[in-house]
């Protein structure tokens, strides 16, 4: 009998998808992304920068290089070694003598310098222009002088100092815990409230990142992340853009226990304009579900000792 070639391509493409997804989730899995568990319960690891990830795009291999690198002692220069040749740098242009003149020139004022330089490569390009973010150099078109600072412009920079400073995003920020009794695994709720510190008249409406030298239009976002002081663990982290005011419901849960927070509200686009606000000690005390859950889990043990965990979505 002669075989259904519609069937056999369905059968085909069913093989070929469920190789990929397989692919995927084992990829996934190496580069410490998610968790599998019984080979069907998939939970996500390090929630805090699968989010900043997925938000700017980044390959699960960028990822797993930086988990896999980054550590409390890394200083400037490993920082820059393992972001510098990230993938993602590889299409920066080198323009015509610009590897000779320019790079040159900014390589003189960074401070992390590297035992051979290969000035035409384009992650040695993404090494100088970290650099000159995190030093806070001013790039000109022409290096003849000392890299200038904001808000020290020349006169003749008026007019790049005006633009700069109306969109600059001086905020106050602030938040309330509510207060109630709080237990594991129950909600805990805090509002925080970020208000522009400028003249209603002269307020902007328009979030887009005043840098005439990023190619591509910019809006301004900043992210809220509450943190555990003594681990660094995530609770929740958020991205919002504030126009002129926005108050934010920030919901997360604690285990069992007394717990010391940071609320970090993080600007993407400004050096310099990031809160670091400490949150009272909050005493988190055993939830009732957590008895009846353990008991339960007792008597169900030669059945099932599967941890629940928040699934990826």
């Amino acid at each position: 009998m002669a075989r259904n070639p519609a069937k056999a391509i369905h059968q085909h493409l069913s093989d070929h998808l469920s190789k990929l997804i397989e692919n995927t989730l084992q990829d996934l899995t190496n580069s410490k992304c998610i968790a599998i568990e019984d080979e069907m319960d998939v939970s996500a690891l390090r929630i805090g920068i699968i989010l900043i990830a997925t938000y700017y795009n980044i390959p699960y291999v960028t990822v797993e290089v930086y988990t896999l690198s980054l550590n409390e002692r890394t200083k400037l220069k490993g920082l820059l070694g393992m972001v510098s040749p990230s993938a993602e740098f590889e299409t920066i242009p080198i323009r015509q003598h610009e590897d000779m003149v320019i790079l040159h020139q900014i390589y003189d004022h960074v401070p992390v310098k590297l035992d051979r330089p290969v000035l035409e490569a384009p992650h040695f390009k993404a090494f100088l222009l970290l650099q000159a973010h995190f030093s806070l150099l001013v790039l000109e078109k022409e290096m003849d002088s000392l890299p200038k600072q904001i808000p020290h412009f020349d006169t003749e920079e008026a007019g790049v100092e005006s633009v700069f400073v109306n969109s600059y995003p001086t905020l106050d920020v602030s938040y309330e815990l509510v207060k109630g009794e709080y237990t594991a695994g129950a909600p805990i709720l805090i509002r925080v409230s970020l208000i522009r510190d400028a003249d209603e008249e002269n307020l902007d409406d328009d979030q887009t990142v005043a840098a005439s030298f990023y190619p591509p239009e910019k809006m301004a976002n900043r992210w809220l992340v509450i943190r555990e002081c003594s681990t660094c663990q995530l609770h929740i982290i958020k991205c919002i853009t504030v126009s002129k005011s926005l108050f934010v419901k920030l919901e997360f849960t604690l285990p069992k226990g007394t717990h010391s927070l940071k609320l970090n509200a993080i600007w993407d686009s400004y050096v310099g304009t990031d809160h670091y606000l400490s949150i009272d000690l909050i005493d988190v005390a055993e939830g009732e579900e957590s008895d009846s859950a353990e008991n339960a889990s007792d008597e169900d043990m030669e059945e099932s000792s599967t941890h629940t965990c928040p699934r990826l979505l």
